[in-house]
């Protein structure tokens, strides 16, 4: 099984409140495959681009933490990118 790297809070909030454009792009852990293909494409045809798995928009900073919606193991987001 792949390792699941820890992150800071500083660097979980800098995830949420980031302005998603042509370069970062964030879904929730219930992304389909299909909506992850498509995102993964736009940044190939573009500079490249950072997507993140795990985050609802809605964000408000006194609730960062409730908008991170990940999984318990990394092999749910596999599962996904395969289900397309």
């Amino acid at each position: 099984m792949s390792e699941i790297p820890e992150i800071t809070k500083q660097e979980a909030t800098l995830f949420a409140v980031s302005a998603e454009d042509q370069f970062y792009d964030r879904k929730s852990k219930d992304v389909s495959g299909k909506g992850i293909q498509k995102a993964v494409v736009a940044f190939a045809n573009a500079d490249g681009g950072e997507l993140v798995i795990g985050i609802r928009d809605g964000y408000s900073e006194a609730t960062t933490f409730d908008f991170w919606d990940g999984a318990k193991d990394v092999e749910y987001f596999k599962m996904a990118i395969y289900k397309a």
